[in-house]
C-alpha cells in the first residue's frame, strides 16, 4: 500500500472534523433525500472537501460518495465517501456520528479510516 493514501487520507479527515465542528449542535436544516435519509449543508460542504482533495491528488482515482455522483468508475481505484455517518445523531447533537472514507482497488478495500470528531478518536 502506497503510503501517501494513508497521509493523504488522514489529511483529509482533519480537515472534515474542522469543518464538521462548525455545525455541530448548531441550528441546521435538515432535508431528506430520495431514500428518506437526511441530509444537512455539513454533509454536502465535507463531501465536496474531500472529492476536490481527491481529484487534486489523485486525479485518476475514482470517487463514489453519498451527496454527489459517482466519478470515474473505471478506474480501479476508487474512494468511498460517507461525509457524515449518522447523520440523524449529528443533527440531534448525539456524539457518535462520524467521517468515513475508504480506498478500493478493484472493488476490494485497501484502506479505511474512521474519523469520529467530537470523540477525539
Amino acid at each position: 500500500m502506497d503510503p501517501k493514501w494513508i497521509e493523504a487520507s488522514q489529511n483529509w479527515l482533519d480537515e472534515a472534523r474542522l469543518h464538521a465542528w462548525k455545525y455541530f449542535r448548531s441550528d441546521l436544516q435538515v432535508t431528506d433525500k430520495e431514500d428518506s435519509s437526511p441530509v444537512t449543508i455539513a454533509d454536502k460542504q465535507i463531501e465536496s472537501l474531500l472529492r476536490e482533495r481527491i481529484r487534486s491528488e489523485f486525479p485518476d482515482h475514482g470517487i463514489i460518495g453519498e451527496e454527489e455522483a459517482d466519478e470515474n468508475l473505471i478506474s480501479k481505484y476508487r474512494w468511498v465517501i460517507d461525509p457524515i455517518d449518522g447523520t440523524r445523531s449529528f443533527v440531534i447533537g448525539n456524539p457518535t456520528w462520524s467521517n468515513l472514507i475508504s480506498l478500493n482497488y478493484k472493488g476490494d478495500p485497501i484502506l479505511g479510516l474512521a474519523n469520529f470528531p467530537i470523540l477525539k478518536k
